[in-house]
């Protein structure tokens, strides 16, 4: 929606934008596999499929891990609130309907994981994270097509790719920017304190 005068409206509310939200898509048909090709040959799926399995995961998610979160950058909540908040949205979004908690192993190595919705042919990258100690080791291209490789690799009914992702994380936006998604839509998302939270 392109309405500016509401955001001058929040600000005078006592609102400040945090961040917008960027909501990306692809045709799985045209995704260029060509980028991740020296990747795939080491990439190995894993469902998690009980509860023993999400906690063990959920252990993997350390403070610092999802850095450009709006909670996480929030000098009112910060780092630790931030990875509390992932953990509970993980655990949550996994008991719902149609939702697949997916482990990434690369080289023998668990190193992240993605939360996927699918429905009516269409893939949702809920979220996906890479974990803290493999961050920084050029494998972000490979966590960010992982979702369609899955889809592909897996012969799923899915012919679209979704995603939301923040403006926050700028090294992000430029791998889905490279790997030609297309955004949808976006939306601003506001924050204010009550006096009991300064």
């Amino acid at each position: 929606m392109n309405r500016p005068d509401i955001n001058f409206i929040l600000s005078d509310l006592g609102f400040t934008c945090i961040e917008v939200q960027h909501h990306l898509e692809i045709e799985l048909r045209s995704f260029d596999f060509t980028n991740i090709a020296h990747l795939t040959k080491d990439i190995i799926f894993e469902e998690v499929s009980d509860q023993r399995s999400l906690e063990s995961t959920l252990l993997h998610i350390t403070p610092g891990m999802f850095s450009t979160d709006r909670v996480s950058l929030d000098p009112k909540y910060g780092l630790e609130f931030g990875c509390r908040r992932y953990k509970n949205w993980i655990r949550a979004t996994y008991l719902s309907e149609d939702t697949k908690l997916i482990l990434i192993r690369y080289k023998g190595e668990e190193i992240g994981f993605m939360l996927l919705k699918i429905c009516n042919h269409n893939l949702h990258n809920v979220l996906n994270g890479l974990y803290k100690p493999f961050q920084g080791r050029g494998l972000g291209l490979m966590m960010t097509a992982s979702p369609a490789y899955y889809a592909d690799s897996l012969h799923l009914p899915v012919s679209k790719i979704t995603t939301a992702i923040s403006s926050n994380n700028i090294p992000v936006v430029k791998l889905y920017n490279r790997l030609q998604f297309t955004l949808a839509h976006q939306q601003y998302v506001f924050v204010k304190h009550g006096k009991e939270d300064i």
